[in-house]
């Protein structure tokens, strides 16, 4: 897939997501749905951004709510393609955990 982006009728920049993503973006979002609490354990927040951190070491929490969390997933030290690495390590060590 490729994107391209327009400005005053003229193209200004096309590329893949990933490289766009690298070059204008401030980083990926990863946003979890909570199971209400009573349902199960609840999610800690902390023990997620801990295991981004393990992948990604400037990871950070950028909201905590009941029903959701969302972290940034900056990568900025990393180039594309160890980043990449990094995201496709860190969702799956998500997966299993995943209800």
């Amino acid at each position: 897939d490729r994107i391209a982006i327009m400005a005053d009728g003229c193209l200004r920049c096309a590329g893949s997501p990933l490289f766009l993503k690298e070059h204008f973006g401030v980083g990926f979002r990863l946003t979890a749905s909570k199971t209400p609490p009573a349902a199960e354990p609840a999610c800690s927040a902390e023990a997620v951004l801990e295991l981004a951190r393990s992948h990604l070491a400037d990871a950070a929490l950028l909201s905590d709510s009941p029903l959701e969390l969302e972290v940034l997933l900056p990568g900025k030290a990393l180039g594309a393609a160890a980043r990449l690495r990094a995201l496709q390590a860190l969702l799956a060590a998500l997966e299993p955990r995943l209800s």
